[in-house]
């Protein structure tokens, strides 16, 4: 039966975490594993196949698809935050006089809020019997009459 030596299982675990955390913030790769695995004087060559190891890792994509998750979360600005930005813009406009700036900041801020929305109106129309005449109005090339009379042709 082979022991398995807990302490470097673990080790070797936090080196990936750190590889994926240097690799989630741009680091480059190979300069990821080096730093993560503390081997500074390994060559490119076996820096470059380590780091390519570490990304084909279940352990390692996991990780990444963590910290991406998380870099995604905290990029999204809440709504408080971003009523606050607009509440700072409206300000620095009345200081600095921009009119349209200032009203384009408490439009879109209104808009957040919810005030002034927009109210839903229904209109039934319904077909009379002068419809051909509005039709014949709008129609200025129609060479047939305006009055309309039962049973007789113009």
């Amino acid at each position: 039966m082979v022991k398995i030596d807990n302490a470097k299982h673990l080790q070797k675990r936090e080196c990936k975490f750190e590889f994926a955390r240097l690799i989630s913030q741009g680091v480059r790769r190979v300069d990821a594993y080096r730093q993560a695995f503390n081997k500074p004087y390994v060559s490119d060559a076996a820096a470059k196949m380590g780091a390519c190891r570490m990304l084909r890792d279940d352990t390692v994509c996991e990780k990444l698809a963590e910290l991406e998750a998380r870099a995604d979360d905290n990029a999204v600005l809440s709504r408080h935050e971003r009523m606050v930005i607009l509440s700072r813009m409206i300000r620095r406009c009345e200081e600095a006089g921009d009119v349209s700036g200032l009203v384009r900041c408490i439009a879109e801020l209104n808009r957040m809020d919810g005030a002034y929305e927009a109210w839903k109106v229904e209109a039934k129309t319904e077909q009379s019997d002068f419809s051909w005449i509005m039709r014949e109005i709008l129609n200025e090339t129609s060479q047939e009459p305006l009055v309309k009379v039962s049973g007789a042709t113009a």
